[in-house]
């Protein structure tokens, strides 16, 4: 009896497992999606470069599965592809990126300007660091600039 209960639970545990994989998965396409609505592919390429890492494109396969051309790194599925730029951890490291650059000034008063907004005033710096809109001006500062995917 306790053998058939504890298979029991098992199954019940795994399937709950499953549900809860799809459901971050599911999470993570909406994110993507919705980042997709307002960055494009190429804005996703130098928002994704700028920080130094790989945008993975164009891929082939061999029999590792998925490589990318550019860096010859293997990837597993969906989640290695790219960046959603819809998180605040990705809106940190782009800040942080940009500080260690030593662009963070610069960014920061071009935005200010492009909004007609006062860059002393709180509310502005309340209003930048929003997602995707951080992202949005920081592609269009690197566009600006000249910055390629």
């Amino acid at each position: 009896m306790d053998n058939k209960t504890d298979r029991g639970e098992r199954s019940r545990l795994a399937m709950w497992l499953r549900t809860l994989e799809w459901a971050k998965f599911s999470r993570l396409c909406c994110m993507r999606e919705e980042a997709m609505k307002t960055l494009s592919e190429e804005s996703i390429g130098r928002l994704t470069e700028y920080p130094g890492e790989c945008f993975h494109d164009p891929l082939w396969h061999d029999l590792r599965g998925s490589v990318c051309e550019k860096c010859d790194v293997g990837l597993n599925g969906i989640f290695d592809l790219h960046r959603s730029f819809t998180s605040g951890n990705d809106m940190l490291e782009l800040k942080e990126k940009l500080a260690e650059k030593g662009d963070w000034k610069e960014f920061y008063y071009w935005s200010a300007l492009q909004h007609a907004a006062n860059p002393e005033d709180h509310v502005f710096t309340q209003w930048l660091f929003t997602m995707p809109r951080f992202a949005e001006l920081v592609d269009s500062w690197l566009k600006e600039k000249g910055e390629k995917p």
